[in-house]
């Protein structure tokens, strides 16, 4: 069994350090990108000198909100997809579980069957 991801604490880890959240829900390349934009944005406005302006520093603080809330958003969405199973989790259906009409056949071993329609 795969261990739980917490949407929450993947979010919260996002906000406090750039790529933070990424990292643990296994996107590590993401992390290190979302953090290296981050400080690479962070070092070039401080070289252009646009963060002596008062101007500068909202833009700054803008930036610097907009790369981690899309960071933190998108380690959350991702921890959530991390914990859910798709139909593949559930298997083979037992005979008597099956309830109405068999109207056809869309996944079989043999292939010939596939497609296969009752009336």
């Amino acid at each position: 069994m795969k261990p739980v991801k917490l949407s929450l604490q993947a979010f919260l880890m996002s906000c406090l350090v750039a790529g933070w959240g990424l990292v643990y829900v296994d996107r590590i390349k993401w992390g290190v990108c979302v953090a290296a934009l981050l400080y690479a944005g962070v070092i070039l406005m401080g070289l252009c000198g646009l963060i002596a302006t008062p101007v500068g520093l909202y833009v700054l603080l803008g930036f610097v909100i907009t790369v981690k809330l899309a960071s933190a958003i998108t380690s959350a969405v991702l921890a959530r997809r991390y914990n859910s199973n798709d139909s593949r989790f559930m298997g083979q259906v037992a005979l008597e579980d099956v309830v109405g009409k068999v109207t056809g056949i869309w996944f079989s071993n043999e292939r010939a069957r596939i497609g296969t329609t009752f009336p």
